[in-house]
């Protein structure tokens, strides 16, 4: 270990000399400056740094001992003592020395204890923290030396020797060119020994102090105003919504179909078109029936007149006869005025006509049972919606949602779930459910809006979330089934 140049003490314990500023002192205080810059940076790491500077002012300054603390997160640490491989940081002593250094760097000066002057006092003010350790170390005298570099509290050292060779006013200075010194070497090691996540962190202080400093007011506004806005996005409560396809389905549908095999005659109506019941939708051909009709009616003639022959010749058997086969052509001719009734379709229910069918123009053939039209009421519809498998979870029976239709943006329409179908539908590269809600509307909006088969997009309510999480989900969502898939 260097020796540092030495400084004059006064020989006199309460009296302070004059120092003597000669080359020869000069000299000695930079000699002693350069060994300890050598001792220092010949160091290692920090903690040996810290071993080493602490050694080095404890032989100059004929110490019991030296303490050093770094400042870290606004408060000091004690990290080295002179002739101490360990340090008991909990112990009494230790919490005493921390204090009397808080107090130095709290005040920025040397504070040599005991205070010899009275101005000093007047100075210094009340040392709560000092006069402490004094009074469980009686025997002891004390200086405090805070480290600065660039304006900004590095740590402090405390000195401390026997009772009887009190600190001097030229020592005190010294001291403060010691510690103007090692602070910039100390800091050195400090930001050798930091990791990668401390030097991004002391990089991007650095940069938002050049940035938002106090010469730019304009941008720590921003910043702060930047800050509330993102603050709130994350703890701002929000209602989530569940998005989903949704088509609109009536409740009921009525088919007209063909009463008998036959041709198409007459087409009344068009698929989309309004009709009320009883109105005419399609006539048959009735030909053929009207020929049945007068054959009919000939046979009916002419069994009577057979009929009334048997009754006039009282011949039993021949009216029995007579009698049954009237009755046969009489019912022929029911069968054929109710086929002749039934040639007109009617619409049996107010509603729309949801489709025709294309092969029910003039002249097609018909068979008997073929679905002619379909009609659904105007009073009745609900929601079909295709959720995505990732949502159905949060989907619940008596959910309340809003569907607005391509067709008219302008217009919402309130539902509730009613049924949730257990089955996916697979489909254009993924699984959905289906899920029906009913519509809460009037006949009347539903008359002069709705129309079969519409559709649109349906958001459901989901639960209360930040609106930062309801903006980021689906990411966060997609970069979880992506790790998954990556790395299990």
């Amino acid at each position: 270990m260097r020796n540092l140049a030495r400084v004059p003490e006064s020989s006199n314990d309460f009296v302070e000399p004059t120092a003597r500023n000669n080359d020869a002192d000069v000299q000695a205080e930079q000699a002693g400056l350069l060994a300890l810059v050598s001792d220092v940076l010949e160091a290692h790491s920090q903690e040996s740094a810290l071993d080493a500077l602490v050694g080095a002012v404890q032989h100059h300054f004929e110490c019991e001992q030296v303490a050093l603390a770094l400042a870290e997160k606004d408060s000091l640490h004690l990290r080295a003592v002179s002739k101490k491989a360990f340090i008991d940081v909990s112990s009494s002593d230790s919490k005493l020395i921390v204090d009397a250094m808080q107090e130095a760097c709290d005040r920025e000066v040397v504070i040599r204890w005991p205070l010899i002057s009275v101005s000093k006092n007047r100075e210094f003010g009340v040392l709560l923290a000092h006069r402490a350790l004094s009074e469980k170390r009686s025997s002891m005298v004390y200086c405090s030396v805070p480290l600065y570099h660039e304006n900004q509290l590095l740590g402090a050292m405390l000195l401390e020797r026997r009772d009887g060779f009190v600190f001097t006013e030229n020592q005190g200075v010294f001291l403060e060119k010691v510690a103007a010194v090692a602070a910039p070497l100390l800091m050195l090691h400090r930001q050798a020994d930091r990791g990668i996540r401390s030097v991004i962190r002391h990089k991007f202080d650095t940069a938002m102090a050049s940035r938002m400093g106090i010469e730019h007011p304009g941008r720590r506004l921003l910043a702060g105003l930047i800050s509330l806005i993102l603050l709130a996005i994350f703890i701002v409560p929000a209602q989530s919504r569940i998005n989903a396809s949704a088509e609109l389905v009536p409740q009921e549908r009525r088919l007209i179909t063909a009463p008998r095999a036959g041709f198409v005659q007459s087409v009344d109506v068009v698929a989309g078109e309004q009709v009320d019941e009883g109105q005419l939708l399609a006539t048959l051909d009735s030909r053929d029936l009207e020929l049945e009709a007068s054959r009919s009616a000939s046979e009916i003639a002419t069994a009577e007149v057979e009929f009334r022959a048997a009754m006039a010749s009282f011949d039993r058997q021949a009216s029995v006869v007579a009698r049954a086969r009237l009755a046969q052509v009489r019912a022929q001719q029911l069968l054929i005025e109710r086929q002749l009734d039934q040639n007109s379709l009617l619409a049996s229910i107010s509603g729309i006509v949801l489709n025709s069918d294309p092969g029910n123009t003039l002249g097609a053939p018909v068979s008997r049972g073929d679905t002619l039209f379909e009609i659904a009421p105007a009073d009745g519809y609900e929601v079909h919606l295709l959720v995505d498998e990732s949502d159905i979870r949060n989907v619940q029976v008596g959910q309340a949602g809003e569907l607005t239709l391509r067709a008219r943006p302008d217009d919402v329409l309130a539902f509730s779930v009613q049924y949730v179908h257990p089955i996916a539908e697979v489909g254009n590269g993924a699984s959905r459910f289906r899920v029906r809600a009913q519509v809460s509307t009037n006949t009347a909006t539903s008359k002069s809006i709705l129309r079969p088969g519409e559709s649109g997009q349906a958001r459901l309510e989901g639960d209360l979330k930040s609106v930062g999480w309801i903006l980021f989900e689906p990411l966060w969502k997609r970069i979880s089934a992506l790790k998954w898939r990556l790395l299990g």
